[in-house]
């Protein structure tokens, strides 16, 4: 034979109760939630914060980098640019002893009369 259970009727106090539980378990659930998150946030926080620190030193190695590459070209240029003055300077002692075309053709007319006059 079973026994049967006399079931107990549910009242306001204790529907009350059963909401007080169940809202003080979803409050601790929610603050669990959230420490589980802010601690999530603040790991990727600092990874984020060690990416960007590393995206800067790169960055700034780099602009080290072109700016000795910047400096090398300017003093190729310097030193190209003192060698073609110079070679210009050369060219225009060397142009300055050579007579002009017009000059060689008069002083060869010149040689050419007194050549017949001898």
């Amino acid at each position: 034979m079973a026994i049967k259970k006399k079931k107990k009727e549910t009242t306001i106090g204790d529907l009350s109760k059963k909401i007080d539980v169940l809202a003080v378990s979803m409050e601790k659930g929610f603050k669990l939630a959230d420490e589980k998150m802010e601690a999530g946030f603040k790991r990727s926080d600092e990874r984020l914060e060690a990416v960007i620190n590393n995206l800067a030193l790169m960055t700034a190695k780099g602009f080290e980098h072109m700016d000795e590459r910047m400096n090398s070209l300017e003093q190729g240029q310097e030193d190209i640019i003192r060698s073609n003055t110079r070679e210009h300077e050369e060219m225009k002692l060397r142009q300055d002893e050579v007579p002009y075309r017009f000059e060689f053709v008069e002083l060869e007319k010149r040689v050419e009369v007194l050549e017949r006059m001898r």
